[in-house]
């Protein structure tokens, strides 16, 4: 016997058995409908934010299987809301086949509301294949059912009107999911998903009760039916036990899951935010857990250590790190602080408030890194590496010009006196002698008040690279403001060394300095004073030393002469 036959055109329905409906059920195979509806949607949200193929698959699964019994036990609600004159069971095999297109339409329409894509699309061809769907499932529950000594053949009109509802109505279920709504947030996606839950279940229903209405039921003159058969009682009750524990867990487990999800979701995303910002720092980073395995580490430490990379990733212990650490350092390091860290550090990644020394590095490359540990309350360790190479170079340009005359490069006046001083006290304490000479300029005033100042500046520039190269490397040159000079001999610093260094000056300064078309003559008056040792501090060398500078000045310029302090016995 065929699933489905219809009536001949001028069929005679006056024999039709009179078919009554119970409303209570009838109500009561809508909500099913409507609530294995809501449970599926509800799923649709976990299939469309599983994490992983497996788990999308699953959630489709169970999502499917929740609905389609709804679906499948809406029609047998419905089925029991019939009342007919004569007594009616259903065979037991086609009433469970009867369920595989339910849930077949089901994963369609948990697929279509999960994917993406043009939805207009989506939803139509959706919206067809459920109602194809829903339809299979009615007309084979409908071919189950055992009415003895009848047939019941369809109305074709009313056959393609159960089908076009099924179809638009689950177009319209779909839509819904888009409706715009004058609300925000969860509260609009709840309104929403109850509208279209509403929706489906009418589809469901609609699809049921049109077919039923096509359906006509005629004496047949056969007898009982054969095979085995399901009682309309206990259909019901398994109908209504199955359904109501399937869309009671369906509805549980989605909620339960999908919590699961957001959680799981916000937790993956506040570590990509977290990951995200560490690689956005200017900041090497390193984070240990509590038994010394590296977890995180981001790319400004790949690119400030690039021979580490190959053991900079997540896992490694921290002893194996240490031993790549030391032989990095002991092929790329120099001039370090401090020692690399110590392996028995692995014992502090469970102490909490622990907080380590700050280093700092300096790799051949001329790079400098400062590094700080500190331990994690919940246990582990943290590194933060700090490129401050920039900060190095400012310190070192900071000291310089600290150090140093801004017109002519040499060393100033402060300088100089660190120098004497550091000078003075280790010729007291190794018995040598020291020696100073105080360089006055000769006519240097009437080139400023001729041609400027701009063509002085240039005359003490030459004059400041001629020091340099009559002294010795030995030797710290010094400008102490305006036209003065001096020069401070710590090795060989006796009186025949100062004397050569004198003529070698003085020779060197009367050479004519051109200034453009300028041709310009300076001397220099120059004092020298020697310090023995045990001898007088910083001020009276450089009082001797400018005296005799005077003296030569007064006795025709040009020249040099010698002064030595009255020596002072100093404590040791």
């Amino acid at each position: 016997m065929s699933i489905i036959q219809f009536l001949p055109s001028g069929s005679d329905l006056s024999d039709a058995l009179a078919e009554t409906f119970n409303p209570i059920l009838v109500v009561a195979s809508y909500v099913i409908a409507a609530l294995a509806s809501y449970a599926g949607l509800l799923m649709s949200n976990c299939v469309a934010n599983a994490e992983t193929p497996r788990s999308r698959l699953a959630w489709l699964v169970s999502g499917s299987a929740a609905m389609g019994v709804g679906v499948w036990a809406m029609h047998f609600t419905g089925m029991l809301a019939l009342t007919l004159p004569v007594p009616v069971t259903y065979a037991a095999p086609t009433t469970i086949i009867s369920v595989i297109p339910a849930m077949l339409a089901s994963a369609l329409a948990l697929y279509v509301m999960s994917s993406r894509g043009n939805r207009h699309r989506r939803y139509w061809v959706g919206g067809t294949l459920v109602g194809a769907g829903i339809g299979a499932m009615h007309y084979i529950g409908m071919a189950a059912m055992r009415v003895e000594y009848c047939v019941h053949p369809y109305d074709p009109g009313l056959f393609v009107v159960s089908v076009v509802v099924a179809v638009l109505l689950g177009i319209a279920a779909f839509y819904s999911r888009d409706l715009p709504l004058p609300l925000r947030g969860l509260q609009a996606e709840r309104v929403r998903l109850v509208i279209a839950a509403g929706l489906m279940g009418l589809a469901i229903a609609g699809m049921h009760y049109t077919a039923m209405a096509a359906a006509a039921f005629l004496p047949s003159g056969s007898g009982a039916p054969n095979g085995a058969t399901l009682d309309k009682f206990w259909l019901g009750i398994g109908v209504v036990s199955t359904s109501a524990v399937i869309i009671l867990l369906a509805i549980i487990a989605t909620i339960v899951g999908r919590a699961f999800q957001t959680t799981t979701r916000n937790a993956r995303v506040d570590r990509a935010r977290i990951v995200e910002a560490i690689d956005s720092l200017s900041d090497g980073f390193t984070l240990y857990d509590d038994q010394g395995s590296l977890r995180m580490c981001n790319r400004v430490l790949h690119d400030m250590y690039p021979q580490l990379s190959s053991v900079l990733r997540p896992g490694m212990r921290h002893e194996d790190l240490i031993a790549a650490w030391t032989n990095l350092r002991n092929g790329m390091l120099k001039d370090t602080s401090t020692e690399a860290p110590a392996v028995e550090d692995v014992s502090r990644f469970k102490t909490p408030g622990y907080v380590a020394l700050p280093r700092e590095d300096r790799l051949h490359d001329g790079r400098w890194v400062y590094i700080r540990d500190h331990s994690i309350e919940q246990g582990g360790l943290a590194t933060v590496f700090t490129d401050v190479t920039p900060i190095k170079e400012l310190q070192a340009l900071y000291e310089k010009l600290a150090t140093q005359d801004a017109l002519t490069g040499l060393l100033n006046r402060r300088f100089l006196e660190d120098r004497l001083n550091h000078a003075i006290a280790v010729a007291r304490r190794h018995l040598n002698t020291i020696a100073m000479l105080y360089i006055d300029l000769d006519h240097f005033k009437p080139i400023n008040d001729k041609l400027g100042h701009d063509a002085g500046d240039e005359v003490l520039k030459e004059v400041a690279r001629r020091l340099r190269q009559a002294g010795r490397d030995s030797d710290t040159i010094a400008r102490l403001g305006g036209d003065e000079f001096a020069v401070l001999m710590e090795c060989g610093g006796d009186q025949p060394g100062a004397e050569a260094l004198a003529k070698r000056i003085l020779a060197s300064l009367a050479e004519p300095i051109f200034v453009g078309k300028h041709e310009c003559r300076v001397g220099a008056s120059i004092g020298i004073t020697v310090v023995p040792p045990q001898t007088i501090g910083l001020e009276e060398v450089i009082k001797a030393a400018d005296a005799a500078m005077y003296a030569a000045k007064n006795e025709g310029r040009g020249q040099y002469r010698i002064h030595q302090p009255a020596s002072v016995q100093v404590p040791c």
